[in-house]
């Protein structure tokens, strides 16, 4: 899998590059996480990213995109890793939620809707007293896991906005889930936010790299400029450096936006 010109992002490079070695199985790290304030471009990289891996390893691989801000709990995002690669793909936790069920409460089977659960039922499984929604987690935790567990394909999960995400989602993505990661040789995961786990984790932290966008990436005047060529824009490198100076510490859009204005103007 190599990456083209087109691919290429300003400050991105490296980043680029590292995760292609993920994928191919080229280093050992299982989990990629990505930490930068609004603006810093962190939602662009995951953006190419996620092209790159269904554009190189379409037939090897399958991308689950789940942006966390839009998951209330554990069981919707059980729901939404379901929806996303298809129901049909976990009988096991299909039956487990059948059988937690009462028969007086709902039928699941009358619950499936354009291949995904519908996660009332999952929410109403757990609508309970502590103790007994800690019980019944577990069984569905267990049978969704080894449901995902069976698939062949190598397994991507992009999470976003983790910054968003209450205590116990947050917990369960920091414990459970990132521990099955690193326990599962087609699995990888990219997880993406203001704030990120902590790399201080005994299971995980040794299969783990923490990328931070910050100023020093941000004003890398070299990558500006390799990004100016690939795109066509008519700078010199003595250019770029300049007007990367005179922005330093401003945002990579407003760079990019400047760059931008004034290769139209060179134009004219």
């Amino acid at each position: 899998m190599q990456l083209s010109n087109r691919t290429l992002l300003a400050n991105f490079t490296k980043e680029l590059a590292f995760f292609q070695q993920m994928v191919n199985g080229e280093n050992s790290a299982r989990i990629l996480l990505l930490e930068a304030p609004p603006g810093y471009g962190k939602t662009k990289l995951i953006s190419k990213l996620i092209d790159i891996t269904k554009e190189y390893n379409s037939s090897k691989s399958k991308v689950i995109t789940i942006d966390l801000k839009t998951v209330i709990d554990v069981p919707y995002l059980f729901n939404d890793i379901c929806e996303v690669i298809g129901v049909d793909f976990f009988p096991n936790f299909t039956t487990c939620i059948t059988n937690l069920l009462n028969s007086q409460t709902a039928n699941i089977s009358d619950n499936k809707t354009l291949g995904s659960l519908n996660v009332q039922i999952i929410q109403t499984v757990l609508d309970e007293n502590k103790f007994t929604q800690a019980n019944k987690l577990i069984k569905l935790q267990e049978s969704f896991l080894h449901d995902l567990g069976n698939l062949n394909q190598q397994l991507i999960f992009f999470l976003d906005t983790f910054e968003t995400v209450g205590t116990d989602l947050g917990t369960w993505i920091d414990g459970v889930f990132l521990k099955a990661v690193v326990h599962k040789t087609n699995w990888l995961v990219v997880i993406a936010g203001q704030k990120v786990p902590s790399l201080d984790n005994i299971i995980w932290g040794n299969q783990a790299e923490k990328i931070c966008l910050d100023l020093e990436l941000i004003n890398c005047e070299t990558e500006w400029y390799k990004f100016s060529q690939s795109v066509g824009w008519p700078f010199s490198q003595d250019a770029i450096k300049m007007l990367i100076r005179v922005l330093k510490g401003k945002s990579p859009k407003l760079i990019r936006e400047s760059l931008e204005v004034l290769a139209k103007d060179w134009e004219k």
